[in-house]
C-alpha cells in the first residue's frame, strides 16, 4: 500500500511540471543586430589609418575615395554614412570588437590608409549587413591590400 501511495506521489509531481504555463515570448521585440568585427594587420611596416563605417547606402559611398573617406568634415549622411570611426592599427596586431549596430545600418564598411591608395582600389571592403543577426567581418590587412577571411560555418 505504501508502494503505490509513493508512485501516486511521484506521478503527481512529474506531472505537474508538464501542464504549467510556459512563459510568453514577446513578439514585437526584434533581436539586435551585432557585428563581430576583428582585422589582423600583417606584412605591414608602419602604422595604418583604418576607418570604420557603418552605412545606410553604398551608391554615392562607393564613389568616394580614400581622401574623400579621412576628410574631418566629411557630410556624413550625403555619402550614406551613418557613422564613422578612426584607430591606428600597429604592424601585427590585432583590434577585435563586438558592435550593436542600429535599425538603419545595412551595410559596413572598412577603408585602409595605404601608401598606395591612388593606385590600389583594395583599400576598402564593404559588406552587408543582415538584419537581426549576428554578423562576421574578419579582415587581413597585409601591405597593399584587403582580404576577407571565411569563418567555417559550425
Amino acid at each position: 500500500m505504501k508502494f503505490k501511495i509513493m508512485v501516486y506521489i511521484i506521478t503527481a509531481i512529474l506531472l505537474s511540471g508538464c501542464f504549467q504555463k510556459k512563459p510568453e515570448i514577446p513578439v514585437d521585440k526584434p533581436q539586435e543586430t551585432i557585428l563581430d568585427l576583428s582585422i589582423i594587420a600583417t606584412g605591414t611596416q608602419k602604422p595604418l589609418a583604418v576607418y570604420f563605417l557603418s552605412l545606410k547606402k553604398v551608391d554615392r559611398f562607393k564613389k568616394l575615395d580614400y581622401y574623400e573617406i579621412a576628410k574631418k568634415y566629411l557630410q556624413k549622411s550625403k555619402n550614406g554614412i551613418i557613422k564613422r570611426t578612426k584607430i591606428t592599427l600597429s604592424p601585427q596586431k590585432m583590434f577585435k570588437k563586438r558592435l550593436k549596430l542600429g535599425k538603419d545600418v545595412q551595410y559596413y564598411a572598412v577603408a585602409v590608409g595605404f601608401s598606395n591608395v591612388d593606385i590600389n582600389d583594395n583599400w576598402r571592403y564593404i559588406q552587408e549587413i543582415i538584419p537581426e543577426s549576428v554578423n562576421d567581418i574578419t579582415l587581413l590587412i597585409n601591405e597593399n591590400n584587403i582580404t576577407k577571411i571565411e569563418k567555417e560555418k559550425e
